[in-house]
């Protein structure tokens, strides 16, 4: 009994981003700009009811490789403490936030987007399944894929050469930041 009462008490929420890119580009939108919104969030993080656990994987571009090793040395419990992953990938180019994975979290993340005034968008099909999130997913964890895209479609210098910082706007940056924080405070009070 003793251990369940542990489980509840360190319940944990991840926040995750690739730090890899192509060969092809310099990957300032994949992911430079997921990995800075996750070390942002860790700079923001205040002590509160979920353990927060920032984490930049390696070798996403591979086939997920960096989160698939990272959830396949989790123990049971250690997954079971886990209430939600949440993967930050191309945040900094496009003008509409799209969210994909696990229904419930899904939509707990277009509430958000929706009372911060900000367009969003389910993803659906492929694209709702092409980033670290996925690794989570599959282990039973759930998780979901913060983005943005340019209209519907991506941005238009994925995986070439001119995926460069000039490109990446720092107001989504930012509010890809507020979006994560209400994120956690949400799970946090377990809405």
């Amino acid at each position: 009994r003793l251990f369940n009462i542990e489980l509840i008490l360190n319940r944990t929420l991840v926040f995750g981003a690739h730090y890899d890119s192509v060969e092809a580009g310099p990957g300032a939108n994949d992911n430079a700009s997921g990995t800075a919104v996750v070390l942002e969030l860790a700079r923001l993080a205040r002590p509160g009811p979920l353990t927060m656990r920032f984490i930049a994987f390696s070798a996403e571009e591979l086939g997920l490789l960096g989160s698939l090793h990272y959830v396949s040395s989790l123990t049971q419990a250690e997954r079971q403490q886990i209430v939600a992953m949440a993967s930050l990938d191309m945040v900094g180019v496009g003008d509409k936030m799209r969210f994909g994975g696990s229904q419930q979290l899904v939509q707990t993340a277009l509430a958000i987007a929706s009372s911060q005034g900000i367009p969003a968008q389910a993803l659906e099909g492929l694209s709702a399944g092409s980033s670290d999130h996925v690794s989570f997913i599959s282990a039973g964890i759930p998780a979901v894929l913060f983005h943005y895209t340019v209209g519907n479609d991506l941005d238009p210098n994925y995986h070439t050469a001119q995926d460069r910082a000039g490109f990446v706007d720092p107001a989504n940056m930012e509010k890809m930041v507020e979006a994560g924080l209400a994120f956690a405070a949400r799970l946090g009070e377990g809405r």
